[in-house]
């Protein structure tokens, strides 16, 4: 009699367990900030100031709201050849999502 009541006991704390790790993770920001870039037509060369790669550049997230002032540069590859240049740009949220 002891093992059944045990059994249900631990029966019924696996269920709550479970509802509240449905809970939580259900209830979690999952989305990544959104990088938007205006039209700003520059000319790159390597010794371009890092604000103006920042110009015409926003960050928002659904949860956070905006988040500019959070962007950065991941990464700047130039194409000597094509004469190009391509700039990464980053963002994460207060859930570690990262854009």
């Amino acid at each position: 009699m002891k093992e059944r009541t045990y059994g249900i006991v631990l029966g019924i704390l696996n269920i709550v367990l479970l509802v509240v790790c449905g809970v939580l993770f259900l209830g979690k920001d999952k989305n990544a900030p959104e990088i938007l870039l205006s039209n700003v037509d520059f000319v790159y060369a390597a010794e371009t100031k890092e604000e103006v790669l920042f110009e015409g550049v926003t960050a928002v997230d659904a949860e956070d709201g905006e988040l500019t002032d959070l962007v950065v540069i991941e990464k700047i590859v130039t194409d000597v050849e094509k004469e190009t240049a391509t700039i990464t740009y980053g963002v994460a949220d207060s859930a570690g999502n990262v854009g």
